[in-house]
């Protein structure tokens, strides 16, 4: 019997992460004699065709088989069980088993020790301030992948083409496939023009989510999870709105007579946008499964949410030619400002 182990989704980059990679996969010749990398700046940039769509704000999810049939359920980055769960996502796989096992039998397993179908589980009370919110909770699937033991052996996705059926709507197992999709070139030579695209598309979705509207319930959408399928893997990014997060009085830092401390304060408000503040209260909380807003939890809080900037958006930080202690106060305090205003709401 195999053992269980976790299969983690692979992390979704942000646009100018891409294109730094892009630069580098392309242009990279190897190393000097003192190890430093050498590019060749005279090589193209290729052309890219990404795919779109939309991103739920729920919580990643995802249930693995083994090549010995053995099936369980996992967070982003635990393994649950019904008696330890998450989301209630274990007792929703439980409930759902024989269909699941179904959904797997369709899929072409190859010589994998084990196949993870990944979506996101949303819907019900899980995140305020969207567009599915209140309905029903339903699991969305976006991905699937093979992974091995062997580490020799390189872990792949399946293609949309593989996975585009799986799907029980009479249990509430969705694909995000069926959903509104895009398709954008991006010229790597020239990324800003596609970035113009990228973020009408993004303010589009954020005004009327296209799968809340198509389910019969109007609001707000997230954004969207751009994917390219490449020789080398699978390169994927997202763009979020500000909206989908819900309202939020937190205030804008006063400018200062004061050129750096200036610009401190602008890099501090950039990287604290209303969905990182709220995904990472919900973590520290553990609002997903019936926790409360709890002083007690402020430290954690604000540990991760520094530590979600520097992990997301170090290089922002960088450019600004500032260091983490730079900015780290001043994000800590308007990340303290959003705790108590939702506490507050939450009384």
């Amino acid at each position: 019997m195999e053992k269980r182990k976790m299969i983690k989704f692979s992390e979704i980059e942000q646009f100018r992460n891409i294109v730094k990679l892009v630069h580098d996969n392309t242009r990279y010749i190897g190393k000097d004699e003192n190890g430093d990398v050498i590019f060749d700046l005279t090589k193209k940039l290729p052309t890219l065709t990404f795919s779109g769509t939309i991103k739920l704000h729920g919580f990643n999810a995802g249930i693995t088989l083994t090549k010995d049939g053995d099936m369980y359920a996992q967070s982003r980055k635990n393994i649950i069980t019904v008696n330890k769960d998450h989301g209630g996502f274990a007792f929703f796989v439980e409930s759902n088993k024989e269909i699941f096992k179904n959904l797997f039998e369709t899929l072409d397993i190859r010589d994998a020790d084990y196949i993870t179908i990944f979506g996101e589980m949303c819907g019900g009370n899980i995140q305020k301030g969207v567009a599915i919110n209140g309905l029903p909770k339903m699991f969305m699937i976006f991905a699937v992948k093979l992974s091995y033991n062997n580490e020799d052996k390189m872990n792949i996705y399946l293609t949309d083409e593989e996975i585009k059926h799986l799907k029980n709507v009479d249990v509430k197992i969705f694909n995000i496939l069926d959903f509104e999709n895009y398709k954008i070139d991006i010229d790597f030579e020239n990324p800003k023009i596609a970035q113009k695209k990228l973020i009408e598309i993004t303010k589009e979705v954020e005004r009327e989510c296209p799968v809340g509207k198509s389910l019969g319930n109007s609001g707000v959408g997230e954004g969207v999870v751009w994917k390219c399928e490449t020789s080398k893997g699978v390169i994927r990014f997202k763009e979020k709105g500000e909206k989908h997060a819900g309202k939020s009085n937190r205030k804008v830092l006063k400018p200062v007579d004061n050129v750096k401390l200036n610009k401190i304060q602008e890099v501090a408000m950039k990287v604290t946008p209303i969905w990182r503040l709220s995904q990472m209260l919900n973590l520290s909380c553990n609002i997903i499964n019936g926790g409360i807003i709890d002083r007690k939890k402020l430290g954690d809080y604000l540990k991760l949410v520094i530590k979600d900037v520097l992990k997301e958006d170090i290089d922002i930080i960088k450019d600004a030619e500032l260091e983490p202690k730079d900015v780290n106060k001043f994000i800590s305090k308007i990340a303290k400002d959003y705790f108590f205003e939702q506490e507050q709401e939450n009384l």
